[in-house]
């Protein structure tokens, strides 16, 4: 893969974490029963599925990078991290186009329980499989990005620390929930910006 596919990536890259990190800065607390009926909640859905597909752009360029000469590891943190980065892009559109105008309607409220139709079914398997996968390949991604002094350590363990909290981030109080979702973000864009630095530095 030749610079300019590479710096547009990288540039990518940088994107998708600045739009993750302000989607989960401005996402409602999931706790308050009423945050699904904010208009904070569409807007933070729509800019981490748009993040997310962006990201997907940018690992391609990091494991055409780095990654690949990581060889089974490598591509297993690539696999793993845009598996979960193509379902939290499923997750994020859902809520922000389907739960969202459900939550709107007070008869239809019920569809939107834990254990509804809706989430009670396969969804919630399709969730852990986004659980494992963000949660697994982020701290593989993080930590061969450290161990190959791609980028600053700093760096590296944003993502490896991000990632996994945010795939349990329903699990942890509020303030962790967008901590970590910014961690990553931020990790995310400072990875994309140095892999952008060397590409231009090259070319």
């Amino acid at each position: 893969m030749n610079s300019s596919p590479l710096k547009s990536a990288a540039l990518a890259l940088v994107a998708a974490g600045l739009l993750i990190g302000v989607g989960m800065l401005i996402h409602p607390d999931d706790d308050d029963p009423a945050s699904v009926t904010m208009s904070l909640w569409g807007t933070a859905h729509w800019l981490i599925t748009v993040g997310a597909v962006l990201g997907l752009f940018g690992l391609t360029g990091l494991f055409a990078t780095w990654l690949q000469t990581d060889g089974t590891l490598g591509l297993l943190a690539y696999v793993l991290t845009s598996v979960g980065m193509t379902l939290i892009v499923a997750f994020a559109l859902f809520e922000a186009a389907v739960v969202a105008p459900i939550a709107s309607l007070p008869e239809a409220a019920a569809l939107l329980e834990e254990a509804g139709p809706i989430f009670g079914g396969p969804l919630g398997l399709v969730f852990l499989v986004t659980i494992a996968a963000l949660g697994i390949g982020t701290l593989l991604l993080g930590f061969l990005l450290y161990r190959g002094r791609h980028v600053p350590p700093a760096a590296a363990m944003m993502v490896a620390v991000g990632g996994p909290l945010l795939s349990v981030s329903d699990w942890l109080p509020y303030v962790l929930d967008v901590a970590s979702g910014v961690l990553l973000g931020l990790g995310l864009a400072w990875v994309g910006w140095v892999l952008w630095q060397r590409q231009t530095a090259a070319a």
